[in-house]
C-alpha cells in the first residue's frame, strides 16, 4: 500500500468493514519497498491470501477472493 493511494484506501476500508485482518507495508518506506520487490509488484495496492494475489482493488475481486474463505 502507499498512503497517498486512493485504492489503497478503499482496500482497506473494505477489508476493515469486512472484520478481515490484514498486515500492510508502505511502498515508501524501506521495508515495505523490500516486500514490494519480493512479490515482483508493479503497482499498488496488492493483496496475498491464501495463495492467491490481487492486484489493485475492486469490490468484485475481493469479494471473489474472500467468497473462498473457510
Amino acid at each position: 500500500m502507499a498512503t497517498w493511494c486512493g485504492y489503497c484506501k478503499a482496500a482497506k476500508a473494505y477489508l476493515g468493514g469486512k472484520g478481515i485482518a490484514y498486515r500492510e507495508f508502505d511502498v515508501d518506506t524501506p521495508t515495505g519497498k523490500a516486500a514490494f520487490a519480493q512479490i515482483g509488484a508493479r503497482g499498488v495496492p496488492v493483496l496475498l491470501t491464501n495463495g492467491q494475489r490481487v492486484n489493485g482493488f475492486s469490490t468484485q475481486s475481493y469479494d471473489a477472493v474472500f467468497a473462498k474463505r473457510p
